[in-house]
């Protein structure tokens, strides 16, 4: 069974670097850790050895292991080592905006396996067969009470959107000395949806189209396809691409600009973007589940971001006489 991505862990090594650097014992950094929380009952349990010494209970051993690490499950406990250490919830969590990168592309993943998860279950495909278009696959990912598809369908409609629009970004006319060559990028899910529309609207004239393509056409609509298994595709397609396109930033960057080619995300931008909503969060009980739910949320947002860039760019590609590439 696919599971949500672990939720990266620092603690273990913050706390051993302040152990070390205060030349702290296991009990005598517990009891620092305690001092910070009023309630008994939240406190780490401090127990007697076998030779009546004090030491930490064994689930402490847990958050300091660097093996097999364990975030206190405990808020009152996560609460108290954030100030002792003097770090803010994220902090505890991601290094860095490259942390946070490789977090998202791990969702990602997730989403995907989660997907081809729920299409290997033949019973979870009775509804998700006759959604063919964009506006009924809306209603499926949207208004399903199945927690499947509720859970990542957000982020997946979003990025049919990204998709598209990447698509189109990519498709503007190509000037060459010999005139406009347009170039037309169709993904096989969004292929798979307009069709359908087409042909449930009756727009689908096949009048001009030779024979052969005729026949593709209509066994094409009679398929018993689908459209999540095309989806399944497109993301693994596209994974590179919406990985590689994203200038981090909340200011809507031209796609034409010079400062949004290099090193797709920004890492220092990730970071200070996440870490707001991130600190928000200090309180959730569930980190894993909170954790995964924003990153889908931010990635999601990039999606419309890069929509929204692209409906409002123009944006040309040439090749002059020497056969030079030129953008602006």
């Amino acid at each position: 069974m696919t599971k949500i991505p672990a939720v990266p862990n620092r603690l273990p090594i913050l706390l051993k670097r302040y152990k070390n650097k205060n030349q702290l014992s296991n009990t005598e950094l517990v009891q620092k850790i305690n001092n910070y929380i009023s309630d008994l009952s939240d406190q780490i349990f401090i127990e007697k050895n076998e030779f009546e010494n004090d030491t930490p209970i064994s689930s402490f051993f847990k958050l300091v292991s660097s093996s097999k690490s364990q975030r206190p499950k405990n808020i009152q406990q996560r609460l108290a080592i954030l100030k002792l250490l003097n770090i803010n919830y994220t902090q505890s969590i991601f290094k860095d905006g490259q942390d946070i990168v490789q977090y998202f592309r791990n969702s990602y993943q997730y989403v995907v396996d989660k997907l081809n998860e729920i299409i290997s279950n033949k019973k979870s495909l009775s509804s998700a067969k006759n959604a063919l278009t964009q506006e009924s696959l809306k209603e499926l990912f949207f208004e399903n009470n199945n927690p499947n598809f509720s859970q990542i369908g957000v982020f997946i409609y979003k990025m049919l959107g990204f998709i598209q629009a990447f698509n189109d970004s990519m498709a503007l006319p190509f000037v060459t000395p010999e005139g406009v060559q347009p170039i037309e990028i169709v993904a096989s899910s969004n292929f798979l949806m307009k069709i359908n529309k087409l042909a449930l609207n009756n727009q689908l004239s096949l009048e001009s189209v030779n024979e052969l393509d005729k026949i593709m056409f209509l066994e094409f609509i009679q398929l018993d396809t689908n459209i999540l298994i095309s989806i399944a595709h497109d993301l693994n397609e596209y994974r590179a691409d919406f990985f590689g396109t994203f200038h981090f930033n909340k200011k809507d960057v031209p796609v034409s600009s010079p400062e949004s080619k290099p090193n797709s995300f920004i890492y220092k931008k990730v970071y200070a973007n996440i870490t707001e909503k991130l600190n928000g969060l200090i309180n959730t009980k569930n980190e894993k589940r909170a954790l995964f739910n924003l990153s889908l949320f931010e990635m999601s947002e990039l999606c419309d971001s890069f929509i929204h860039t692209t409906k409002n760019t123009r944006y040309s590609n040439f090749i002059d006489q020497n056969g030079i590439h030129k953008s602006f």
